[in-house]
């Protein structure tokens, strides 16, 4: 028995074995202890049977870590009083998802492939920052960054139709992600695999799941504390430019996305609120990935993709607040919209159709304000027909009727300009470049058609039915990587439809 075992007063300093096994007391009397004594069994003090407390002392941990994490949402109050910081939880990654992501060169081809296609429109992933991370992994890796990694390998999947779509990684992705929720897991990485999860289901037309997923994203990105620096902050400091940069980027990609899978559907709120003006844009997408720290777009005049993209989408939620108020005054409202007219068609100068050509990642933002600005003019292109008779009010019908038929002529332009983009999209698209592709240029394509649709059967103009087949001929190419493509394509033919419905009202006679 080694002297430090022993007690200042001559007693062992833990119990013997004998004792610790058959839970008895020990009066730890040397060089036996009582009980041994009496039952002469051998008395034992080693401490090769020391309990072993690591599990206890890791339970604890979980706990700790747990009641810090329910802290930020029952009473963030505590948690700043008491100073808690909510540490990481390790989960293990379970053999079905590392059997999916393979070997490392698997990984590295996924990830190669990712910043390769998606990543260019998409750059909300820091790659310098990832290609750390990896290798820095050597045996276990996060359970958010196999999340991540499953997630960055759906979004460049391409099932083969629209059923195929709800493939096999698609529900082992959705369901690790809410495996690692139901866990208390909630980080950036859980957040951006979410963001990729949204992009695959409104790509391939996987609804409502879409609506539904890309609110939940920002929801994480509200837990997370994206929204407010003042609000309990999740994901941690910032350590450095890169990590700021890559927090802002999954905060405005949860914005553009809220607006995108919103502009179609009338009377639906938004679930992010709007940027408020001292919001930074994106900084220098090059710089960001090469780890090269830049200012932000909007503080040093120059303007990448994916900042025009967030600006596109800011204005396109712009417009939806406004079609979707039904308690704005009519002469407010046809300010409104005179306003978001002239602000959206200042950004598509800005990004000149013939720029887009060469960088597929700016034809995202100038489809985003076509986008806007066609349900900017369908909303009003109908004023005299409102149910409530506020713009028959004789001060307002003179300007409603000048409202209207900037509508229509904003109609005729819009559509000529997505027309021009469509036409040179389809001599750029090759089996190399459709990768790049992002899926939110079509609710732009898909729009004009049916507007194209409209003047086609109400004026019946051979230039809108030939703009139509244009449409529809892009989108059968476009279904080959996003098969929502074919699901837009049976409503193009609102034309044929409408033959069919007795006593439509036509726009002429209206």
């Amino acid at each position: 028995m080694e002297s430090d075992n022993v007690s200042t007063d001559g007693t062992a300093g833990h119990a013997c074995t004998s004792c610790k096994e058959n839970k008895r007391r020990c009066d730890k009397k040397l060089p036996s202890c009582s009980l041994c004594l009496r039952t002469g069994r051998v008395c034992d003090y080693s401490d090769s049977l020391q309990p072993n407390y690591t599990d206890e002392i890791n339970d604890l941990r979980n706990r700790v870590r747990e009641l810090e994490q329910h802290a930020s949402f029952l009473d963030s109050d505590i948690l700043s009083l008491c100073s808690l910081a909510v540490g990481p939880r390790h989960f293990v990654v379970p053999e079905f998802v590392s059997a999916t992501l393979g070997s490392k060169d698997d990984i590295q081809n996924v990830m190669s492939l990712y910043f390769e296609s998606v990543h260019i429109w998409m750059p909300i992933i820091s790659k310098t920052k990832l290609n750390r991370l990896m290798d820095q992994t050597k045996e276990v890796m996060k359970a958010d960054t196999a999340l991540l990694l499953l997630c960055m390998r759906l979004v460049q999947d391409t099932p083969s139709d629209q059923q195929a779509a709800v493939s096999e990684l698609y529900s082992l992705a959705k369901e690790y992600n809410h495996d690692l929720e139901r866990n208390g897991l909630v980080s950036l990485r859980t957040v951006q695999a979410g963001l990729l999860i949204s992009v695959y289901e409104l790509g391939h037309g996987i609804y409502p799941a879409a609506f539904t997923s890309i609110g939940h994203c920002a929801r994480g990105r509200v837990a997370l504390g994206l929204h407010d620096k003042s609000a309990p902050q999740l994901a941690g400091r910032c350590f450095s430019w890169v990590d700021w940069e890559e927090k802002q980027r999954v905060w405005w990609m949860v914005v553009i996305l809220d607006r995108y899978v919103t502009v179609g559907s009338d009377y639906r709120p938004m679930c992010t609120e709007d940027p408020n003006k001292d919001t930074l844009l994106p900084g220098d997408d090059k710089a960001w990935d090469s780890g090269r720290v830049s200012l932000s777009s909007s503080s040093n005049g120059v303007t990448t993709p994916f900042s025009r993209l967030a600006q596109a989408s800011n204005l396109l939620g712009r417009v939806i607040r406004h079609c979707n108020d039904r308690t704005m005054e009519g002469k407010f409202a046809l300010d409104d919209f005179y306003i978001l007219c002239q602000t959206i068609t200042s950004l598509i100068e800005l990004v000149p159709v013939d720029d887009s050509l060469s960088s597929m990642e700016l034809c995202v933002a100038s489809s985003i304000c076509f986008s806007a600005l066609l349900k900017l003019s369908n909303h009003h292109s109908c004023d005299m027909l409102s149910e409530d008779g506020q713009y028959l009010d004789p001060e307002v019908a003179p300007r409603v009727r000048a409202c209207m038929q900037r509508c229509l002529e904003m109609m005729k332009d819009i559509s000529g300009r997505v027309i021009s983009l469509v036409q040179a999209l389809r001599e750029h698209i090759s089996t190399t470049t459709m990768i790049r592709l992002s899926p939110l240029v079509l609710h732009c394509i898909y729009n004009c058609a049916t507007n194209l649709s409209w003047m086609s059967l109400e004026t019946n103009n051979p230039q809108y039915a030939t703009g139509k087949r244009i449409c529809q001929d892009i989108l059968r190419v476009i279904y080959i990587r996003w098969k929502v493509a074919g699901k837009y394509s049976p409503y193009c033919f609102i034309d044929d439809l409408l033959t069919l419905v007795p006593g439509r009202m036509r726009a002429a006679d209206r």
